[in-house]
């Protein structure tokens, strides 16, 4: 690795308590996820501070000999795997037999919205390809509809934003605003290299919205994940 001292790049896994909450309840399911996993299986990491539980979990099994390797979603998730002695895989050559992650609100019928943390595309990549999904969301997750409680983000490839972004203004949303950065002057710029415009509706994202906002030129991907089916734990 050039010489880079995994013990302490990039991730400090003691200073990862700071940005959990509900800690004892996710080391609880985190527990429970690790508790499924057999010798052998490739397993699709979600993102967010639930999957980063479940990864020290994951760590904490791998040294005591279990065989498992991860897909990740995020670059935070690969670089902890990577500290921890898990093996990474590229996500397109390898199959995956099952995955967990997240999700920010539940409706019911079941449709997710995701991506709060701008990782939405390669968590859509590894949710659409896992044979099998687990979902942690409580029921504070459930809503009436999608976006009922927090904006879709919509992943814009950049030389196609002003445009992308005017046609999305047209559709009566009540905002369409870029999500800026922290630490950095302009907008977010996801793993996939783009940015990403957070979409307030209230009215209620369904799947004939979703399929009409994939459609604009530009549009790389939604947080809107409609039609899959999971395991929900709580």
């Amino acid at each position: 690795m050039n010489g880079i001292n995994l013990g302490t790049f990039p991730i400090d896994t003691n200073s990862l308590w700071a940005s959990v909450s509900n800690r004892e309840a996710k080391e609880l399911i985190a527990k429970e996820i690790v508790s499924r996993a057999k010798d052998g299986q490739v397993i699709g990491f979600g993102s967010g501070t639930t999957s980063m539980v479940c990864a020290l979990e994951f760590g904490r099994k791998v040294k005591e000999g279990l065989s498992i390797s991860a897909v990740v979603t995020s670059f935070e998730l690969e670089w902890l795997c990577i500290k921890l002695g898990i093996d990474v895989l590229d996500l397109e050559s390898t199959e995956i037999d099952w995955c967990f992650d997240g999700a920010d609100e539940v409706d019911p019928q079941n449709n997710l919205l995701k991506g709060r943390g701008g990782a939405m595309h390669r968590e859509r990549q590894v949710f659409t390809k896992a044979k099998q999904r687990l979902i942690v969301a409580d029921n504070s997750k459930d809503v009436s509809v999608l976006g009922e409680k927090f904006p879709a983000p919509i992943e814009i490839k950049p030389e196609n934003a002003i445009e992308s972004i005017t046609e999305l203004q047209q559709f009566g949303f009540d905002s369409v605003g870029i999500r800026t950065g922290q630490g950095k002057d302009g907008p977010v710029i996801t793993e996939s290299g783009n940015i990403i415009a957070d979409v307030i509706f209230r009215e209620g994202f369904n799947a004939d919205v979703a399929e009409k906002i994939i459609e604009i030129p530009g549009v790389f991907d939604t947080g809107l994940f409609v039609g899959y089916e999971f395991e929900r734990l709580s």
